[in-house]
Order: C-alpha cells, then structure tokens, then sequence
C-alpha cells in the first residue's frame, strides 16, 4: 500500500504507517495477547488491502480483477468466523461502494453478489449451530452474559466512559492525523477509495461500541476494528513531531501493559490494587498444585470453580478440560461441560469470593478446607478459598 500511495519514497510511509501502529496500545499490545482480536485484524487488513485493490480498480474505469474480489471474500468470511464484528467490513464494502458514483455499477455485477455469498456462505456452522441451541451466542454476545436484556436507554456516563477509555488505548496523538486523512483531499484514485473505506469501517464499530456501553460492560480492545484501514495510510498524514509524540506515549503505555501482564502488576510496586483483570494472571501453578493435593487427601472426584474465566485458567495449568464452572452467569462452560457423570459425588471447590456463592446450591453439604494466595513477587494480588464440596446436584 505505501508503494502504491508513495512511489519510490515508500519507505518513509511505510515505516511511518508501522510506528504508528505498533505504537497505538489498541495494536502494539492488545493484538499480542491470546484473544482472537489479532487474528481478527490480521484478516480484516488483508481482506481489506485485496477489497481496496478490485475497488480502486473498478474506480479507475478498469473492470477489477475476479481473483482479488473473491479472495477479499474468503477472507472477509474467516475475519467473521474469528469475531462477529468482523461483518463490520462487509459493512464497509457496501457502504463504500453505494457512496462512490463510480462504484455503484458494481451493484449490476454478478460478481459483487457472489462474492457476498461466499462470505456469507462461510458462516453457515454459525447460523447452524445458533439455530439449533435458540440463538445462544447471539443472544450471549447481546447482553445475556452480564445478565442483561439489551438496551434500555442511553446511559452517557457509561458512553463517556468507554469513549475516554478507548481513546487512550488508541492513542490520543493519533486524532490528529485521522481528522487529517479523514478530512483532507485525496488526489489518488486509490486514496481516495482507501479513505471512504475506512471511513465507513471507522464510524459503524465505533459508534456500534459506544450503543453496547449503555448495557454491557466495553473492552478497550474491542474497537481496534474501526482503525485497521486507517493505519495504512497514517504514515502520510502524521508529521515528526506528532509522530515522536506519538511513540513515546505507546513506548511508556506499552511497556507498562506488557510488564504488568508477564511478569508483575506495576501498580502494585506502588501499593496499588493490581487492576486491568491482572488479579486472574498469577499464582496459577502453586494454586493447581495444592488443588490435586487437596483432591488427593479426600478423594474428591473433580474440580470445580465460581468464575468461568478461572475456571479456564486452572483448567489450563492442570491441563484437564473436566475442571466445570459452576456459576450463575451465562458462560460457554454450560455448552461444553456433561455434569451427569458427576451427579452426587464430591468436588474440590475453588472459589473466587468476589464471583458470589450461588454455587453452594449445587451441592449437599459444603466444607471449608483453607484459603489460597495467587502470589507475584510476595504480593498477594487474590486470595481464594478451597472447599470439599459434597454431593453434587447438578447445575442449580
């Protein structure tokens, strides 16, 4: 793409356009970790750099090329499977192409249409899968997994929040330069495709965001999505001073998250509560080693917890997928997970406290066996509490 923008002073764009990126948090740290967002913006830009491609082709007069459109559309399917939000960019591809005069004709072309389809088509495991459990992840991914029903009216403290939080993951020294290329006059047929792309990619996922916050909780990763083709073309818009700026910010902000995430919360060093769900990243492998003794001394039959993300984490460091999540929240354990087998017998119980003890219903009788620091560098960041939990009743 800076070849194609800059010609032989490519380069400069380039390295311009990845410091930027790396050095935006919502990218040069979030996409590190194990979520499915980096795979999901990985996709995104290649499906996106193939879409701009056909586009800029078909705005220059020229037909555009069946391979590129299709393979834009494989991609696009897979971005889907990876996170919903993914359909963001068919969003876009359609919006740019009912906007732009010279794209419109495209509407006539069997090919857009088929191309669709395939995209489409790759959800079908989806839909299946959705229709045959009631729409579960639909609705999950709406709201039921906080407990919620939806929107119920606008909450602009809660906006302002996830607007703010956003905002900083993404880099406040970065508005500059969108409002630059978002603003500016492109003199480039494939700029100026590249713009009301990422235009119509940028405002739906943000704005989308900013509706979810008034009744569920916003991850400031979640929106990485609207910058993904503005990144590319950052470097043309950014000026050094902005840009040094810029850099330091994410080294300073990077490096905190990245520290703070493998080896200890930095807020602690100060006395701070370690914050940023970091209270869930320790202690795991001498908790899972006092957990199998524990089930040794009273022969318990399995392992359980309160929290289906610690659930997970144990479940990990044992390295068994029987550990159960036994919670009232809505979580995929409840898809996964058989309890039948081990309808009346007894669990080693880890219980998170903040998580609450709706679980105790689950079983006949409940004992308190002893509490279990998840220690960093001697600081306790939590502590949960083991239990020998007896006949087990199914899921109350």
């Amino acid at each position: 793409m800076a070849r194609r923008l800059s010609g032989d002073q490519w380069r400069v764009v380039f390295l311009r356009s990845a410091a930027v990126f790396l050095a935006s948090p919502i990218m040069g740290f979030f996409m590190g970790l194990a979520f499915l967002d980096y795979l999901l913006i990985a996709l995104v830009m290649a499906s996106g750099y193939l879409f701009l491609e056909f586009l800029s082709e078909v705005e220059e007069g020229r037909r555009g090329r069946t391979a590129t459109l299709f393979g834009a559309a494989v991609l696009l399917g897979l971005a889907v499977l990876t996170k919903y939000n993914g359909a963001l960019l068919g969003i876009a591809v359609a919006g740019t192409v009912l906007i732009r005069p010279k794209l419109r004709p495209l509407l006539l072309d069997w090919r857009l249409w088929a191309a669709a389809a395939v995209a489409i088509g790759m959800q079908a495991p989806v839909f299946i899968w959705n229709w045959q459990h009631g729409f579960e992840s639909f609705l999950y991914q709406g709201g039921s997994r906080h407990g919620t029903t939806g929107f119920t009216g606008f909450d602009f403290d809660r906006m302002k929040v996830a607007l703010a939080n956003g905002l900083i993951m993404a880099s406040p020294f970065i508005v500059p330069v969108i409002i630059r290329f978002f603003w500016g006059k492109q003199s480039q047929p494939y700029e100026r495709v590249g713009k009301t792309l990422a235009l119509w990619l940028f405002w739906p996922s943000t704005l989308l965001l900013l509706f979810i916050a008034n009744f569920s909780w916003i991850m400031v990763w979640w929106n990485g999505i609207a910058y993904v083709m503005f990144f590319p073309f950052a470097g043309r818009y950014t000026r050094p001073i902005l840009l040094g700026v810029h850099i330091a910010y994410g080294l300073v902000i990077n490096t905190f998250t990245s520290i703070t995430y493998s080896i200890v919360p930095v807020l602690l060093l100060f006395g701070a509560a370690p914050g940023m769900e970091t209270e869930s990243m320790y202690g795991w492998p001498k908790i899972a080693e006092r957990v199998m003794e524990l089930k040794a001394e009273h022969g318990a039959d399995f392992i359980a917890m309160n929290y289906a993300q610690n659930a997970s984490e144990l479940a990990w460091e044992l390295d068994n997928p029987d550990v159960f999540a036994i919670t009232s929240q809505r979580n995929t354990f409840d898809d996964w997970s058989d309890p039948t087998p081990h309808l009346g017998k007894s669990a080693i119980f880890l219980e998170q406290v903040p998580a609450g003890d709706e679980w105790r219903a689950s079983f006949g009788k409940v004992t308190k066996l002893e509490d279990v620091p998840a220690q960093v560098w001697g600081y306790t960041v939590r502590t949960y509490v083991v239990y020998l939990a007896e006949d087990f009743r199914g899921l109350q």
